[in-house]
């Protein structure tokens, strides 16, 4: 059997499995290990997320075998032999009907009906390379800090880090706490929810809060932050506490934050003030799809439907939203329902 035919059946299991195709990570690993290449020697990702990648991709595929052989770097390719052999992954248009089936879609259900953040992982696309970094500085005790323009998918990225976060970082699943700052009032009402997500009764902060967080530990991520920069609601120190509360890997919270700016420019703390977030959250850019997965993401969504796009359609989508999740969506939309009549 062939590297593309390979693939093709590895992309056929991650469907069924997961609920999604191959991302461009998974791709080269599989590509790359098909030629006989070491992690150490394969370009484009760091050493660390290539072996978890592979990782990963090995599960799955032993997953797919019902846990009946364990599946390696230097087996996965006559695991995949094996699972050739299987009907539901002889096509790579099958799998993914069953799973939006048993997750409650039906052949009508619209394909590109997304809006704002996504909360179910059979909808969320792609994103691995960063949700693996985030997940990476977790690991260490790192806050992180996530940077990109509006409706890039930030938000359904911190969605993503609560579902996975308890397998990836195998901790309990109240150990993760994501607050929406749009609904919060102002700084006291940020404490306020912030405690009541953690099981403390309110009103608590500054010594008693960290008193009462002793010995434990939480992945807090805030969506939003930009609202705290309202001078009349929240006064700054607020962001200091959260500081305190996360400024090393042994502290309470390691914090996931999410914006639209960097925070060193959204939150200009003067030279003489230790920078509250800044300087322990490490920055990570969220872009938009690569026209890869753009492409990969628009096929995905039309497995199973009665629509078709022709390649020149696919190229026009891409062109104008520019790979921006938000805005392929809303184009491939207008494009499915005057193709299926609505």
């Amino acid at each position: 059997m062939d590297i593309d035919e390979l693939v093709r059946i590895a992309d056929a299991v991650v469907s069924t499995q997961l609920g999604r195709p191959l991302n461009d990570c998974e791709r080269h690993v599989l590509q790359e290990c098909c030629n006989g290449k070491k992690f150490q020697d394969m370009e484009g990702w760091a050493e660390k997320t290539l072996k978890d990648t592979g990782a990963r991709l090995w599960k799955c595929f032993e997953q797919a075998l019902g846990g009946q052989i364990r599946v390696s770097k230097s087996t996965f390719q006559s695991a995949l032999t094996r699972l050739s052999q299987d009907p539901r992954y002889s096509g790579v248009a099958q799998p993914i009907i069953p799973i939006m089936q048993a997750a409650g879609f039906s052949s009508s259900h619209h394909p590109f009906g997304d809006r704002g953040c996504i909360t179910d992982p059979l909808r969320f696309f792609d994103r691995e390379e960063i949700l693996q970094r985030v997940f990476e500085g977790l690991r260490l005790g790192c806050s992180q800090s996530l940077v990109g323009e509006t409706q890039i998918g930030k938000s359904s990225i911190l969605s993503m880090i609560c579902i996975q976060g308890p397998q990836q970082l195998q901790l309990p699943q109240q150990s993760f706490v994501l607050l929406d700052m749009q609904c919060i009032y102002d700084e006291k009402d940020l404490f306020t929810a912030l405690c009541d997500e953690l099981g403390i009764d309110p009103p608590c902060r500054g010594y008693e809060l960290r008193r009462k967080l002793r010995n434990q530990h939480y992945i807090v991520c805030l969506d939003e932050v930009e609202k705290m920069t309202h001078p009349e609601k929240f006064s700054g120190d607020e962001r200091s506490e959260l500081r305190g509360l996360a400024s090393h890997p042994t502290a309470p919270f390691t914090l996931v934050i999410a914006s639209r700016s960097p925070l060193p420019q959204l939150f200009p703390d003067s030279p003489e003030k230790t920078s509250p977030l800044a300087g322990i959250c490490h920055p990570i850019d969220v872009g938009a799809f690569s026209p890869t997965v753009a492409k990969a993401f628009i096929e995905h969504r039309l497995r199973g439907s009665p629509v078709t796009f022709s390649e020149e359609q696919i190229n026009d989508l891409l062109d104008r939203s520019q790979g921006h999740p938000a805005r392929l969506q809303e184009y491939a939309a207008e494009l499915y329902d005057r193709l299926s009549g609505q």
